[in-house]
């Protein structure tokens, strides 16, 4: 099991980077933006940052997973096509979800529990659009709602 300590470097460190992948196999040459090139290479630059050059300049989803880190690439395991982001996405909010149960529940004095309190709201808030973005449309089969949360 894991350690608090764990789960704050995991939730700290690489779930921005994570969240960076699974936006850079989104926006890079992988899938067109309709926004034009200037916003892809804003993206392009604030990756290099966070993720190693070569993971920055990948042309393929292919190779974008296989440039990746071992620290950030098991949140690409469940796609293995930019269409199967979303897979990604949904696993990357449940280890969120369940490492945030974990630091909240952390009887330490320290900053652990408000960290998992944090996620846990951003966990909450992803829910609530989903619901809303559901009832936009109006509305659905409670399946519809699972699929977008």
């Amino acid at each position: 099991m894991a350690t608090s300590g764990d789960s704050e470097r995991r939730l700290a460190e690489p779930s921005s980077s994570v969240g960076t992948s699974l936006v850079r196999g989104r926006g890079s040459g992988i899938t067109p933006q309709p926004s034009g090139a200037s916003r892809r290479a804003s993206s392009s630059r604030r990756a290099a940052g966070i993720q190693p050059a070569s993971a920055a300049e990948a042309a393929t989803f292919a190779e974008l997973r296989d440039q990746l880190p071992a620290r950030l690439a098991w949140a690409l395991e469940p796609a293995h096509s930019p269409a199967d982001l979303w897979k990604a996405e949904a696993a990357w909010w449940d280890r969120v979800e369940r490492e945030g149960f974990q630091l909240l529940r952390a009887s330490t004095l320290d900053w652990h529990p408000v960290l998992g309190a944090a996620a846990l709201l951003c966990a909450d808030a992803r829910r609530v659009r989903a619901a809303l973005e559901l009832a936009a449309r109006g509305g659905g089969p409670l399946e519809a709602y699972d699929a977008l949360a």
